[in-house]
């Protein structure tokens, strides 16, 4: 019809119509335009992925941007082995354990659960619990492998850091804890099988995977189901329960379970109760009233030692105490206890967040009308239902780039990250976890040594401790000798201490370690080894070839030495080993020191400007002497070549040059002049009107003033 706008194809969902834009990967057809999934836009396409064994799980290796799904592709890439249709998540496809061992715990859950259990229990106070949990598994005789028994390792460290609490307080809040806490779902996803129900149980050992109450471990109820899948419906009396534990079943005659006093074995007594189960009340004359004193039961919890008073009425006793719990008969309060007085006082229901469920009524938090009994569970780890469970049937938060749990954080930023073992689980790297940090980009990167280090206190790069223990987690323990370090192939274990290779006898130098003659003993070294150095007085000893170094021989006497002493001279060897020197004289007070030093002026001397200095040469040959100015004062360097032993006089200094018998400085009383050898060797300083000083000279040495 003119006017009439065009067809919604689903008026049941908003979001489909002619308006809409058309979704990839939904099989729905959105735009209303007859055709789902027909997108032409490559920025709204989705990756399917190939399923080659087609079991319903793609290979993440090979996929394909459609809008529609292509033949032999699916929207998920979980498949482990896409050439086995018999393997896929939930079906034995675990990264740590082989298809047989997945297969094995598939079918054998309860006796691996309850040897899994007993080591957890046994190995709760151990200095390391994951490496004697796996000790305890392998020794159970199961056929997993180590890498496939750290699955458990894992299980067991996640309900220790999560549930200890709960599993004290009853099996019941123990298996709650584990399932909220995600210990099973891990479990189940390391060993990978299916657990659809989230009780913990996998598919092949539940037989109802799709009820939680139904498990191996359940309780058997009286409904015609086998609960606890032992093949038996309502066995054990369930249908006939002892509720008040009198010996007696509601099938054995019990006319009222719920009251331990009422039973067939019981003695009638006078109040108004069938007590015996008879079918008659206060029967055979017991209503006659009791002595007065006799113990009884006013009906008030919050009085004890009640007395009857001989007229068949019961007597309050004294108060029961503060806190004591009683029952106010009131529905609107809660947490009735006594106050004392001998009164049961409860506590208002409230309903302070007004979402229609008080306290009383099941209201788990009172101050957040989001969270009551009625309300659906979501994926935010909190109990959003009441019912004493938090997530149950979200998915765990797993390494895949995706939000499994639905609480908006993703992988390592989820800290509900279900973590997996390292690739390393020999030795002391058993039970090591990755960190949520080593999930990056959906793939779990690999452990380094850093975070088996975390993993375990006393892991090593290289083996280095005694410890029994395969510390660098290469499968030996205490491997190179490090309990022995004297056991090695360049060593020597000579009197309990270790030497090696080439090393002395500290006491006895002829004496060596040499692990090619012996490991046990000293070795000798050759025969003429010197072991004592000789000195200008001594022979140097050698060894005698059996271990043992030879005597030292002193040098005869009258051999050249040195002493040592500059203030001696012709030094010679006494013949007892000792260097013995002349003592230096100046017998002629020339200022040379003659014996010790030829040249050597040995103080400065003052003159004045009409001074004569008579002096002799004391060394053999001509030794030739330079008169050298300080800048500043008067004259030129002059050479002079004076013999050995000569007298010389210079004269007045001058314009022409020195004259042969006086030496005259007749300028400044500060005029500072040297005389020395051309050698550089030594040098005297003349000091004018002036004390004597030191005085550098102009090729950077100093004078000797």
């Amino acid at each position: 019809m003119r006017g009439c706008p065009p067809l919604d194809c689903n008026d049941a969902d908003a979001l489909v119509n002619p308006g809409a834009t058309e979704l990839c990967g939904n099989g729905t057809d959105d735009d209303c335009d007859g055709t789902p999934d027909n997108n032409t836009d490559p920025g709204a396409f989705v990756l399917f992925y190939i399923d080659s064994d087609g079991d319903g799980f793609g290979d993440a290796a090979i996929s394909n941007s459609a809008c529609a799904q292509p033949a032999g592709y699916v929207a998920n890439d979980n498949d482990c082995d896409d050439t086995d249709p018999n393997i896929f998540p939930g079906q034995n496809c675990s990264a740590v354990c082989s298809a047989a061992e997945s297969a094995w715990v598939n079918a054998n859950f309860a006796d691996y659960r309850d040897a899994l259990m007993n080591a957890f229990s046994n190995c709760l106070f151990e200095n390391d619990p994951a490496l004697c949990i796996q000790n305890e598994l392998e020794g159970a005789g199961f056929p997993l492998s180590a890498e496939c028994n750290a699955c458990g390792v894992t299980w067991a460290t996640c309900v220790r850091a999560n549930c200890l609490i709960a599993c004290v307080q009853g099996q019941a809040a123990c298996e709650a804890c584990m399932n909220t806490a995600g210990c099973n779902a891990g479990l189940m996803l390391c060993f990978g099988l299916t657990d659809a129900d989230a009780d913990g149980w996998p598919a092949g050992s539940d037989c109802s995977d799709t009820n939680a109450a139904i498990h191996p471990q359940a309780p058997e109820l009286c409904d015609g189901v086998d609960n606890d899948c032992d093949g038996q419906i309502d066995e054990g009396n369930v249908c006939c329960p002892d509720n008040d534990a009198d010996g007696f079943t509601t099938c054995a005659g019990d006319c009222d379970d719920s009251d331990s006093q009422v039973s067939p074995d019981a003695t009638e007594v006078c109040d108004g109760i069938d007590n015996n189960c008879d079918g008659q009340v206060d029967e055979g004359g017991v209503c006659v009233c009791a002595p007065a004193g006799t113990p009884c039961d006013d009906g008030n919890a919050c009085t004890v030692n009640d007395t009857e008073d001989g007229a068949c009425n019961c007597i309050s006793g004294t108060n029961a105490p503060v806190g004591t719990v009683c029952d106010d008969g009131d529905p609107n309060t809660s947490n009735d206890v006594c106050n004392g007085t001998g009164i049961c006082i409860g506590t208002p229901c409230t309903d302070n967040d007004a979402d229609g469920f008080t306290t009383c009524q099941g209201d788990c938090n009172d101050n957040n009308l989001n969270i009551n009994p009625a309300r659906p569970e979501l994926c935010n780890g909190v109990d959003d239902d009441c019912d004493g469970q938090v997530d149950e049937g979200c998915a765990p938060e797993t390494c895949n780039g995706i939000d499994d749990d639905g609480d908006g954080l993703t992988d390592a930023a989820d800290p509900s990250l279900v973590l997996v073992p390292c690739e390393n689980q020999i030795g002391v790297c058993s039970g090591t976890q990755k960190t949520a940090n080593l999930c990056v980009g959906g793939i779990w990167l690999t452990c380094a040594a850093s975070d088996y280090a975390i993993g375990s206190p006393v892991y090593e790069t290289t083996e280095t401790t005694c410890d029994t223990q395969d510390n660098d987690c290469d499968g030996q323990v205490d491997e190179d000798n490090v309990c022995d370090p004297c056991s090695g192939p360049n060593v020597c274990n000579i009197s309990g201490q270790c030497f090696t290779s080439g090393q002395a006898n500290p006491v006895a130098y002829c004496q060596v370690c040499n692990p090619l003659q012996s490991t046990t003993s000293w070795s000798f070294r050759p025969f003429g080894t010197v072991c004592i150095q000789g000195t200008d007085c001594t022979f140097s000893s050698v060894c005698d070839g059996l271990g043992q170094c030879g005597p030292l021989l002193n040098r005869p006497a009258g051999t050249a030495c040195d002493d040592g002493n500059p203030n001696t001279s012709n030094d010679m060897c006494n013949g007892t080993g000792i260097c013995i020197g002349t003592p230096c004289t100046d017998n002629d007070a020339s200022p040379i020191t003659n014996t010790c030093h030829p040249g050597l002026w040995k103080s400065a001397m003052a003159w004045t400007t009409t001074a004569t200095v008579p002096w002799t040469m004391g060394c053999p040959g001509a030794l030739p002497l330079a008169l050298h100015p300080v800048p500043g004062g008067l004259g030129q360097a002059q050479a002079l070549a004076v013999p050995c032993g000569a007298d010389r006089r210079f004269g007045p200094w001058g314009a022409g040059g020195p004259q042969p018998s006086r030496l005259q400085v007749s300028n400044a009383a500060s005029d500072v002049w040297r005389f020395g050898d051309n050698s550089g060797r030594w040098r005297h300083t003349l000091l004018v009107r002036g004390p004597p000083r030191l005085v550098p000279p102009r090729h950077g040495r100093w004078s000797t003033a």
